[in-house]
């Protein structure tokens, strides 16, 4: 396979990639042997080998594909997206594409139940000290997004071939980078057969598979496939568009992540209710496991407001960060509303749980409407001026405020997880 593979490389790389990893010769001997500097022997190497590897995925899809035909699955599966399906349903787009999956199974939630059970209604994670964009979704995808279906009763299986680094902020960036054009010069990315394998298994029980990164650096659903042409179909934030095989992995980012369900378990609403509070409690106390650069749950307020004083604020970053957040506080509020008019009324602890909805309620109300003036102060994509001096100052008073109603909200959280418990 190997020497099929060496046939990408133009004759002189060959000789001295063959030399170097077959022949077992240095670079220094390779030098000599070709009449070569060692400078130029060390870059033949490199480039060959990153050659090589691309070739190798290449081929990897290819025999994926000819396995594929050969055991009589070649397929095209398109699952049918319409109405809410196609819509940007929340800025958390995570979440936003767990809900689009749900709708396929014999769990269909709405919007804040999502949101709620799987945590993400309650997350805040900054990234100082620019606030970048980045900051909402730095986390650790497969762990955070397999929590919150667990929490829901759903197992889930994902390949991740995410980086640890901070990518750039792509909205800043020259919009031909983000042209199908621009993906095709890029890298193969080494995790697209496991990738592929992965929808294909989802897309035939019927289900559409959560990726990242599809189209630009948010979360979609693939939600169909064309073997013949190697096309995928996708959606993200309410795009719906085509994709070759090949292309994913290869957006500004060239980052892959996909996570399909696997399996389910029974569970009642406490179940439910009880799984994502644990979540969220362990969020909001910096429990969690976070991306090194980002700060996250209550402690992400003070690296907010940090940030804030040293004026190196971005500005469209931070009215991203402040979007998400406006959006998940406003779907907390609507998740304990809908708790309230869902609760069995059958328990002892009946009208006590239901008074902390209400406060819970009110509280995450609270966040919103000063989270509704910060996002009118700095609007997406503009920003406004969050490090003119007077902005700042107003800022930070209102993001001291909505830290305040968070600490009072995670002590009502505590207590409605110990009634639960009784």
């Amino acid at each position: 396979m190997i020497t099929g593979i060496i046939q990408c490389l133009k004759p002189r790389e060959r000789l001295v990639f063959e030399s170097h990893f077959f022949d077992q010769l240095s670079p220094q001997e390779i030098a000599k042997l070709f009449n070569l500097s060692s400078a130029n022997v060390y870059q033949i190497i490199s480039r060959s080998r990153k050659k090589v590897i691309q070739e190798k995925i290449r081929v990897t899809v290819d025999a994926y594909i000819r396995t594929r035909r050969d055991w009589g699955t070649m397929n095209k599966q398109q699952l049918t997206y319409e109405g809410a399906l196609t819509d940007a349903n929340s800025w958390t787009s995570a979440a936003d594409a767990v809900y689009k999956m749900l709708h396929f199974t014999d769990r269909k939630l709405s919007m804040p139940m999502v949101m709620g059970l799987t945590g993400h209604a309650f997350r805040i994670n900054i990234i100082a000290p620019n606030v970048h964009i980045a900051g909402p979704t730095a986390y650790s995808f497969g762990k955070v997004i397999s929590r919150g279906l667990h929490n829901i009763g759903y197992d889930s299986k994902y390949v991740d071939g995410m980086t640890s680094e901070i990518g750039p902020n792509t909205n800043l960036l020259d919009p031909s980078v983000m042209e199908k054009s621009a993906m095709d010069k890029r890298s193969i990315h080494q995790e697209l057969p496991k990738a592929l394998d992965l929808i294909h298994s989802s897309l035939d029980r019927g289900y559409p598979a959560l990726a990242w990164d599809i189209f630009f650096p948010e979360f979609g659903t693939v939600y169909g496939y064309d073997d013949d042409t190697r096309t995928l179909y996708a959606e993200q934030c309410g795009r719906l568009d085509t994709l070759p095989y090949e292309n994913l992995g290869r957006s500004v980012l060239e980052e892959i992540f996909v996570l399909i369900i696997e399996g389910s378990i029974e569970l009642t609403l406490k179940q439910q209710l009880q799984r994502a509070l644990e979540t969220v409690i362990e969020h909001y106390e910096g429990i969690e496991n976070a991306v090194p650069t980002a700060v996250i749950g209550l402690a992400a307020y003070d690296a907010w407001m940090t940030s804030l004083e040293g004026g190196e604020v971005e500005p469209n970053g931070h009215a991203y960060s402040i979007a998400v957040l406006r959006d998940a506080r406003f779907h907390a509020s609507q998740f304990f509303q809908e708790l309230i008019a869902s609760w069995p009324d059958d328990s002892d602890v009946h009208p006590h749980l239901t008074d902390l909805f209400v406060k819970a309620t009110t509280l995450y109300n609270g966040m919103y409407d000063k989270l509704n003036v910060l996002h009118q102060m700095f609007p997406f994509p503009d920003g406004g001026e969050p490090n003119v001096k007077a902005q700042s100052v107003t800022t930070i008073a209102l993001v001291q405020e909505i830290k305040a109603l968070e600490y009072q909200a995670l002590d009502v959280l505590k207590e409605i997880y110990r009634t639960l418990d009784l």
